[in-house]
């Protein structure tokens, strides 16, 4: 990793190496989703008593169980499922 006062090298194992690639990914999401929205409520003035507002809901898509050996038990992921699927039937209306 190139940082502008240093140059990072760290040799990791498979493993290792896929748990940062993963932290990683999700660091750099989470950031750019909260900037996205900072940048959106700055953009319209988010004043603390205004009607206006944008709301960004992030859903998650289904997993697939035969590939994601992290999965939580069969039944906890459908109820997450079943909610996700509510909530985005509740947002579309």
């Amino acid at each position: 990793m190139v940082t502008p006062e240093e140059v990072i090298k760290r040799s990791l194992d498979p493993q290792s190496a896929t748990i940062s690639r993963d932290g990683l990914a999700k660091t750099l999401y989470s950031r750019l989703f909260d900037w996205l929205v900072d940048k959106i409520n700055k953009s319209i003035g988010q004043d603390p008593n205004s009607k206006f507002l944008i709301g960004v809901l992030d859903i998650y898509g289904f997993e697939s169980f035969k590939t994601n050996r992290y999965a939580p038990c069969f039944f906890e992921q459908f109820c997450i499922n079943f909610t996700n699927e509510k909530l985005q039937q509740h947002f579309n209306q």
